[in-house]
């Protein structure tokens, strides 16, 4: 096994608990569309960015119908050009700190879930907000952050490879978490609780300037 092998087997081998597959489709728009899920308790929305040929997706429960259920949030970067794509790193983040956990520095998407209820108007705003922590404090033990320069799709996919020193096989852009509540630190203690009713915003967006939100609803 080559020493690229080796690299792509640690990424997937260290982030598997964060990445699955996601059904996408491509419905060829410029501008935010609500689209049909395969998941049938979700509702999905998309933007293509024309220049680059890539689009966001993003996808998440709109109803939960008590506080402590488990709600999903899925994004996917993916490439509909009928060829392959090459497509350079940027840092045009829309919003900081979108991610999709704490082992997710190679990845160029990422979300994060408000309390209230925003619009895409109200992005400066939420740019002075801090979004839920919804994953636990602590350390991780992260695969390598490489210093990526862009990324290699495959055509009319979220298959992508890793353009650092060299290519590094990656595989699908795409994450899916789930979760029920939120951590909070008070004092020295961390604290997990469960959200309660109310709107919620989850904002995701990408390193090139792209981003979409949907809204979940948790009733009493």
């Amino acid at each position: 096994m080559d020493k690229w092998s080796v690299i792509a087997l640690a990424i997937t081998l260290g982030i598997i608990s964060f990445l699955t597959g996601f059904y996408v489709e491509n419905l060829g728009s410029g501008e935010p569309t609500t689209a049909v899920n395969p998941n049938p308790i979700a509702e999905s929305v998309h933007i293509a960015n024309a220049s680059l040929g890539l689009e966001l997706f993003l996808s998440s429960n709109s109803k939960i119908n008590e506080p402590g259920q488990t709600f999903a949030i899925n994004i996917t970067e993916y490439n509909y050009e009928n060829s392959t794509n090459q497509v350079q790193s940027q840092n045009d983040w829309v919003i900081s700190g979108l991610s999709v956990g704490p082992c997710s520095g190679n990845l160029p998407f990422g979300f994060s879930v408000f309390v209230g209820n925003y619009s895409l108007q109200d992005l400066s705003a939420l740019k002075q907000k801090t979004g839920l922590m919804l994953y636990q404090p602590g350390t991780y033990n992260c695969p390598a952050v490489f210093n990526v320069q862009g990324y290699i799709f495959s055509p009319h996919s979220n298959n992508a490879s890793i353009m650092d020193d060299g290519t590094i096989p990656f595989g699908a852009l795409t994450s899916v978490g789930y979760f029920s509540g939120s951590w909070n630190t008070i004092l020295s203690w961390t604290l997990f609780q469960r959200l309660l009713p109310g709107v919620y915003t989850v904002v995701a967006g990408d390193e090139w300037g792209d981003v979409v939100l949907l809204h979940f609803t948790i009733d009493t």
